[in-house]
C-alpha cells in the first residue's frame, strides 16, 4: 500500500501496512541526530523523519540505510542514499528480521 501526504508527526502506527510512504514537502532527515549499530562487519544506520518547522516529542519513522552513518568514510552523520536531495520525499518500507 502507498500513502501519500504523510506528515512526519503522524502515526505510524496507522500505516503498518504501507509499503511506500510519501511525505509531505516540510518533511526532512534529521541526520545529525543518527545512530548506528555494528552488525557483524556493517553497520545499520537510521536517522529520525522530522517536519522541518517543529522539533518532534517522538519520533514516528526513521529513515534507514547500511553502511552510511557515523564512521571514518562519511563525515556527516547519515549519509544514506538519496537524503541530500531535496525532492526525495519518499520511502520504501523495510522489514528487518534477524537482527
Amino acid at each position: 500500500t502507498t500513502y501519500s501526504k504523510v506528515a512526519p508527526t503522524q502515526s505510524a502506527a496507522i500505516h503498518l501496512d504501507a509499503g511506500v510512504v510519501e511525505f509531505t514537502p516540510q518533511a526532512r532527515v534529521d541526520g545529525a541526530s543518527a545512530v548506528g549499530l555494528d552488525v557483524g562487519k556493517d553497520r545499520i544506520c537510521v536517522a529520525p523523519i522530522v517536519d522541518s518547522s517543529e522539533k518532534p516529542a517522538t519520533v514516528e519513522y526513521w529513515a534507514a540505510g547500511i553502511n552510511c552513518c557515523g564512521d571514518e568514510e562519511h563525515s556527516r552523520a547519515f549519509s544514506c542514499d538519496d537524503v541530500d536531495d531535496p525532492q526525495a520525499h519518499a520511502g520504501l518500507v523495510w522489514l528487518a528480521t534477524g537482527l
